[in-house]
């Protein structure tokens, strides 16, 4: 927890809102738990940028759709790009 905790603030004092948006899609299941776990040691602003979805493949899909432009996102993920992700 220490290490966390160290590492968590050494991170956010050093890089300051270097993250835009942190998306996860899906999730497995212990990640909530784990992310659960963590959250403790990330600024509020921080936890605000964070977003994790489990394999509801619809909700996670609006979420993209709304954030990013329809031409970026890969036709995977929803979107009309047509670049090949493994």
């Amino acid at each position: 927890l220490r290490f966390l905790t160290d590492a968590s603030r050494i991170d956010e004092a050093n890089f300051p809102e270097s993250l835009k948006s942190w998306v996860v899609i899906n999730a497995p299941w212990f990640f909530p738990i784990f992310f659960k776990c963590t959250k403790p040691f990330v600024s509020e602003i921080t936890k605000s940028k964070i977003h994790v979805y489990g394999g509801n493949r619809k909700e996670w899909m609006q979420f993209l759709g709304s954030v990013f432009p329809h031409h970026v996102l890969p036709i995977k993920y929803g979107g009309s790009n047509s670049i090949e992700i493994p």
